[in-house]
């Protein structure tokens, strides 16, 4: 007969996890620089777990809003308050220091001067087959695609200028027949074609996760770094607007 697995031990009453839901990670933000705290992002939840806290710290913790409050046992058990049996076990790893995991108040758009941000999502390869929906190519090869173009065609289309890097970055459809590196829309994220975000986030998820404001997009690298892009830096893809940005740029 085989023995029945040891029942799990009660929590003591000094470690603690609690989740969110991402939509509400910044209130988080006086939590970020309390040493010990780590995090773990899991699909549409934000895990927190540390030690005992002082009692600031513990009036700062009770601002949050979590949907979950557990203390912990051995093996990963998680309780919530006065309950005999566990409600689950905490998520299996990685978990960093909370405040890395945590994106920061967003600085201003950013691609023009090429400040790049971390997300801590990691940019995979994948077989789902997306269709891009922006082009990125050397702001020479725009201007000189413009020159000839189909007006209808441009008018199609909008573009955005990273002076600094001699580059451009072409939204619309369809795209110019020309070589450059591809991007899909995953809600406001622009995600390399053949590639995709980790942890699987829902777009709306991952527009609260990165803090983007309204019409803004994150450009992803492969290596998960990403540039903001405002609205108000896209400019209508005429001949006119494109001579005036990319025209000191040409060869």
């Amino acid at each position: 007969m085989t023995a029945s697995p040891p029942a799990p031990v009660a929590p003591s009453a000094t470690s603690w996890v609690a989740r969110l839901a991402v939509p509400l990670a910044a209130t988080l933000d006086p939590l970020r620089l309390l040493p010990g705290l780590e995090g773990r992002l899991t699909g549409a939840w934000i895990w927190v777990k540390g030690g005992p806290l002082t009692d600031s710290q513990q009036a700062l913790y009770a601002t949050v809003p979590w949907h979950n409050r557990f203390s912990s046992a051995a093996e990963g058990w998680l309780f919530e308050s006065d309950q005999a049996l566990p409600w689950g076990k905490l998520p299996e790893g990685p978990w960093r220091p909370l405040a890395e995991l945590l994106v920061p108040l967003a600085p201003p758009s950013s691609f023009p001067g090429e400040l790049r941000n971390r997300a801590l999502l990691e940019i995979q390869r994948s077989d789902l087959a997306t269709p891009a929906a922006l082009l990125m190519l050397p702001a020479a090869d725009w201007y000189e695609y413009a020159h000839s173009a189909p007006a209808l065609r441009l008018e199609r289309l909008s573009f955005v200028l990273n002076e600094a890097q001699g580059q451009v970055l072409v939204c619309g459809e369809p795209l110019p027949p020309l070589p450059g590196r591809r991007y899909y829309f995953h809600g406001p994220a622009a995600i390399p074609c053949g590639h995709a975000p980790f942890p699987a986030l829902q777009p709306s998820t991952l527009a609260s996760w990165l803090r983007l404001a309204e019409g803004e997009t994150a450009l992803f690298d492969e290596d998960g770094t990403y540039a903001r892009i405002s609205a108000d830096l896209w400019r209508p893809a005429s001949r006119s607007a494109i001579r005036a940005n990319c025209a000191p740029l040409k060869r």
